[in-house]
């Protein structure tokens, strides 16, 4: 399902515009590599979006035909994880499914990482999707 309109109306302050630019140019080195993956409609032909801004959160990785963000999670994840799942419930609530991934999983088993983000929007080689 094509989700339409997801960033239009959002009201982005100077201020968090400036912190979204800002992650864009410093990714850590995992959100690099998986945005390897993702850009340029690689992956699956998707379209992804990164530090995307998204009723007032920043996401790592955002698809908008799926309504999936990704998450990267490095050490500041670690606590409190309760912001973390109250994060990933207020987005729901607005029809977006968040999906979490360690740098560790990133780093040592990227392929799984993307069987699961294929699985996530339900890419399955009966529907076509090949990576």
């Amino acid at each position: 399902m094509k989700r339409k309109g997801t960033t239009v109306g959002q009201r982005i302050s100077p201020e968090k515009r400036q912190v979204v630019l800002d992650l864009r140019r410093h990714m850590t080195p995992e959100e690099k590599a998986l945005w390897e993956h993702l850009r340029a409609n690689r992956f699956h032909k998707l379209h992804w979006r990164r530090q995307h801004f998204l009723h007032g959160f920043v996401t790592d990785f955002f698809c908008c035909e799926n309504g999936l963000i990704v998450e990267v999670d490095g050490p500041i994840h670690e606590h409190p994880p309760q912001a973390d799942h109250q994060r990933d419930l207020i987005l729901l609530g607005h029809g977006f499914h968040t999906i979490r991934f360690t740098n560790a999983e990133v780093n040592n088993n990227i392929n799984s990482v993307l069987a699961r983000i294929a699985e996530a929007c339900d890419l399955s080689p009966e529907r076509g999707g090949e990576h």
